[in-house]
């Protein structure tokens, strides 16, 4: 059912809300709450002609609603998008060629370092943009007569390896109180611990490494101008750092100080 709204009934009528009023209650019309809100009140059609015809007064004809919007074709491109879109295709193909040249000039890099490693003069793979020959190619197969020969490319050489550090000699004190002294040209010495032959063997030493049931440390003479010294340091790694501690003159290098200054070195590194 169509209804209007008195404000509107007024201006089909072309009254004023007032006349209105004695009009819908001279007609004893009970006027209808708006469907959308019920604080308002409406009109419905037929009373609205009742009262034009009542009071011989013209009724404006309705405002007729705005047609729907036509749907849109879903056929129709839009074409914003499709312009976004090939911006962005060409995007993604430029950056894909930009990834091609660097991986390319990475390669040929990784390439001639290798070669200035191991000594080789000619390139170690073919340029990227060498045609590549087929097997049954007549060019492949059999060298031109009027080509000159090439020589014979030189073998792959493998790396040149580091050499290992020097072994040094290791004197071991165990928990039962044996000592063993170990050199690496020598083998096991049989010399007796904190006697002459020991510190005379210590004194023909430029380093040494003690293993005590305390722990152990590395030993080295201190040098003045390159000149040995009766001085001795030990040095410990701990957290990716090499620690010196003071040990002491060759005289004062008894397993018992030995085994001393190995405890104190461990105790001390706890702390850090």
């Amino acid at each position: 059912m169509t209804t209007s709204s008195l404000t509107v009934c007024c201006t089909l009528l072309a009254i004023d809300p007032k006349t209105l009023r004695r009009w819908v209650a001279l007609a004893h019309l009970v006027p209808q709450p708006d469907p959308l809100d019920a604080r308002q009140r409406c009109l419905t059609l037929p009373q609205l002609t009742l009262l034009a015809r009542l009071h011989a007064h013209p009724l404006l004809s309705l405002p007729s609603a705005p047609p729907p919007p036509a749907p849109e074709s879903p056929g129709v491109p839009d074409l914003d998008l499709r312009a976004a879109m090939t911006v962005l295709e060409t995007r993604v193909t430029l950056l894909q060629e930009q990834v091609a040249q660097l991986t390319s000039a990475l390669i040929r890099e990784r390439d001639l370092r290798l070669q200035q490693l191991v000594g080789v003069t000619q390139p170690l793979r073919p340029p990227a943009d060498a045609s590549p020959l087929s097997p049954l190619s007549p060019v492949a197969s059999a060298p031109s007569p009027q080509a000159p020969a090439q020589p014979p490319s030189s073998p792959l050489q493998p790396l040149p390896r580091h050499p290992h550090p020097p072994v040094i000699p290791l004197i071991e004190a165990r928990a039962d109180g044996t000592v063993t002294l170990i050199c690496p040209q020598r083998g096991i010495l049989p010399l007796v611990p904190d006697s002459a032959e020991w510190f005379e063997w210590l004194a023909s030493l430029p380093s040494f490494r003690f293993q005590g049931s305390q722990g152990s440390f590395g030993v080295q003479r201190k040098t003045i101008g390159g000149l040995p010294t009766r001085e001795w340091r030990a040095y410990k790694h701990y957290h990716n750092r090499q620690h010196g501690f003071y040990l002491g003159m060759t005289e004062a290098l008894t397993v018992a100080h030995l085994e001393y200054m190995a405890a104190t070195i461990t105790a001390r590194l706890a702390t850090l």
